[in-house]
């Protein structure tokens, strides 16, 4: 039986790849787009494990962790405060993983590459 992990995190992109790299490792995703709406799918089922971004629309996920009792839960987030992450840990998130993308930074790099290509090309 495939092991099921929930994602509750409003950023499509983040999710998305996330999702995409857990299925392909073999496991059920779900997805939660709001505290809220993660809710609800927990009265449906149980998953084995919860990534959970904190900043959501309507229940955060730091208010949502307390309800999370008795699932394993990492928390993805951009949150980088010393005190963010030991009250979570101690809230009873089971690990906490940065989150450190930036479009401006992706698009930035991409543009280099793309000019270093370029270069390349020139120089044939």
């Amino acid at each position: 039986m495939k092991q099921t992990i929930l994602i509750i995190d409003d950023d499509a992109a983040i999710g998305d790849l996330e999702q995409e790299v857990l299925a392909q490792t073999g496991y059920d995703v779900l997805r939660a787009y709001s505290g809220t709406e993660a809710l609800l799918l927990l009265k449906t089922g149980r998953p084995d494990l919860i990534l959970l971004d904190l900043m959501l629309p309507g229940l955060s996920g730091e208010a949502l962790l307390p309800q999370l009792r008795g699932i394993p839960v990492i928390v993805v987030s951009a949150k980088t405060a010393v005190q963010d992450k030991v009250g979570l840990l101690l809230g009873g998130a089971g690990a906490f993983v940065l989150v450190k993308y930036r479009q401006t930074s992706a698009r930035h790099r991409a543009d280099n590459d793309f000019m270093l290509d370029d270069d390349d090309e020139s120089a044939e």
